[in-house]
Formats: C-alpha cells, structure tokens, sequence
C-alpha cells in the first residue's frame, strides 16, 4: 500500500471506485482505508474538527464516539478536500428500512442524539438552526471495533459552518492540539 501523502498528492483515481454523492467521491486506499475528494462543505469542517480531537485524546477517548478515523486531510485552493479515512460498512440495503441506525443511535450516547452529536462538534448557526442536515442511513456507517460512525453530516455551506460555535468540551480538546501541538510525553 502507497504512502497516505504520495495517495494525497497524485490525486483521486487511484484506488477503485466504492462511492459518491452530489459532493464528492470514494475511491479504495488498500484494505482498510479509503480516500475522498469532495467539495468544501460542513462535512469538511466536521473532518477537521474530528482530526484534531483524535490528535489530542486519541481515538478510544469517550469524546471521540462515532467520529471516523482520519489519517490524512488537506484542503485544496479550488474550494476542495482531501482526506484518507478508516473504510466503514454499511448495513442496510438501499430502499430496504431493516438495520437502520437512526433509532438506535438516538440513544446511544448519553445526552446527545445523533443530529446532538453533530451540534456539539460543529455547533448551531446564528438562528439556533442545527448544521446536521445530511444525516441519513448512507451517512452513518458501522465499525466493528467502535460501533456507529457519522462521516458525512453536514452539506450546509462551509464558511457558515466554520463560524459555529463548538460545545466547550469538544472545543478545548481541539484548541489546545491546534495551538500548542500535541500532548507531549512525560
């Protein structure tokens, strides 16, 4: 398997094709893995936000439940991302309502429903109007290891959801990777 950086900097069509939707597009990185170019959208905002929790708790922190695990983002200059993610499954068949994760999911993680844990991460617009707008069955996939994982909530407007305001929790352990890098060993 290529280098997760040299997959990034040849670009899309190297793996084969899995997915896509009216945004973006999955493609194949090895067994395990898989890699999307997409439009710059909530869902990258949510990627970022992911990606620096996971840098400073580590994936098995209780904060981290159903984010994907990301092994590589970068924006683009054409209003564009990339970005390398553990692959996920789905459980349900298209047009088929059996293994539908929405009900079980909503009480699942203490205090929060599924749109709830998108809010807390990318937080509410100006109105109070919540930025998880593409939550559906196709959206929210399964991990054998971790349960339930959300990877693509929000098609909503990328400027508008980086100004949300994130829950303190999430926030802080985002802030305080991007200013002061990682946890240092003691």
């Amino acid at each position: 398997m290529k280098n997760i950086s040299r997959v990034i900097a040849e670009g899309i069509g190297k793996g084969d094709f899995i997915a896509s939707g009216c945004f973006g597009r999955v493609s194949q990185h090895g067994d395990k893995r898989v890699y999307k170019v997409a439009r710059l959208d909530g869902t990258a905002v949510w990627l970022v936000r992911c990606f620096a929790i996971q840098k400073r708790l580590g994936l098995d922190h209780p904060l981290c439940d159903m984010m994907p695990e990301i092994f590589s983002y970068r924006k683009l200059k054409n209003y564009r991302y990339e970005v390398v993610m553990a692959k996920y499954r789905r459980v349900y068949e298209l047009g088929d309502g059996r293994g539908t994760p929405e009900p079980a999911l909503a009480y699942s993680f203490p205090g929060y429903t599924v749109s709830g844990i998108v809010d807390a991460v990318l937080g509410v617009d100006e109105w109070g109007v919540s930025f998880s707008d593409d939550l559906h069955r196709g959206n929210i996939l399964y991990c054998d290891k971790r349960g339930w994982v959300i990877t693509d909530p929000s098609c909503a407007s990328y400027n508008r959801v980086s100004k949300g305001a994130q829950d303190p929790k999430f926030n802080r352990a985002k802030r305080v990777v991007t200013q002061y890098g990682p946890q240092r060993r003691q």
